[in-house]
């Protein structure tokens, strides 16, 4: 945009570039005086990123072009399906963009949190309810493909026997199985 690198600030995290969920780091670039402002800022909240995780962002950066191309390359395997390993039900196009996440559809006439939190408390797996995401996020949960490949196949095995468990004769019926 015309005139921004003057005016604002852009801020990036590296959770979904480099795979760094949770390490709470990130980067803002953009008009000196307003990145001055907010190291000013910063300083006064807290200390900072612990000095490894700092490091860590560093080899991120300085392997981005490697990195980047390969990290992909992983989740778009995590994604699915292959030959014999079908895409879960309720889930979204598994081939659909580069995104570390799918989005499933929750069962009608239950909520994102009353659906993550049975399926919790019924598996154990732990699924992010849509509505966390705004609004529009009702109705959905996701499933982040940041764990490894082997707890992804663990937990959607999870999923499987309990929607298994519940069509079996006498079983109660629920909303995993529709």
């Amino acid at each position: 945009m015309p005139g921004a690198r003057d005016r604002a600030i852009e801020f990036h995290s590296f959770s979904k570039t480099f795979n760094m969920t949770g390490w709470r780091i990130g980067f803002a670039v953009g008009a000196p005086s307003l990145v001055e402002a907010l190291v000013q800022f910063k300083a006064n909240l807290d200390s900072g990123a612990p000095q490894a995780i700092q490091l860590a962002a560093v080899e991120g950066l300085k392997s981005l072009g490697v990195h980047g191309p390969a990290l992909r390359g992983v989740y778009r395997e995590r994604r699915g399906p292959r030959p014999g390993h079908p895409a879960p039900a309720r889930m979204s196009d598994p081939d659909a963009g580069g995104a570390f996440y799918l989005w499933g559809r929750v069962p009608e006439k239950e909520t994102s949190m009353e659906f993550v939190t049975r399926v919790f408390e019924k598996t154990g797996v732990l699924l992010t309810p849509g509505t966390g995401f705004g609004a529009e996020g009702e109705g959905y949960f996701r499933i982040a493909l940041t764990s490894s490949a082997d707890s992804l196949r663990r937990a959607l095995q999870k999923l499987e026997n309990a929607r298994a468990l519940e069509k079996a004769p006498h079983a109660s019926p629920s909303p995993i199985a529709r």
